[in-house]
């Protein structure tokens, strides 16, 4: 049938648990590398979401300091309306 030839199989077998010692190694330090590769993204994104977090405050301060100047421009328009409404009811009667 099959011709073992156990020297050919014993001699091949160094080579085959290099191999396989290599591809084992590769393969720890790719896992290491990503784990480094995604602990730094994953502080990236966190800083990202705190800066984020930060300049959205910052803006909707921003937007409530505006509706407070409105509003008083508002008011203050609205006095200057009624002053000039005075006046034109006082020159009218005279």
């Amino acid at each position: 049938m099959f011709d073992l030839n156990l020297t050919s199989i014993l001699a091949q077998l160094p080579l085959v648990g290099i191999f396989v010692w290599f591809i084992l190694e590769r393969d720890k330090r790719q896992a290491a590398g990503e784990e480094r590769r995604d602990s730094q993204h994953r502080e990236f994104a966190a800083i990202q979401h705190e800066r984020a977090n930060e300049f959205m405050q910052r803006v909707a301060d921003e937007i409530k300091l505006l509706a407070v100047e409105a509003a008083a421009h508002d008011a203050r328009t609205l006095q200057a309306y009624q002053q000039v409404a005075e006046l034109l009811a006082r020159v009218g009667h005279e």
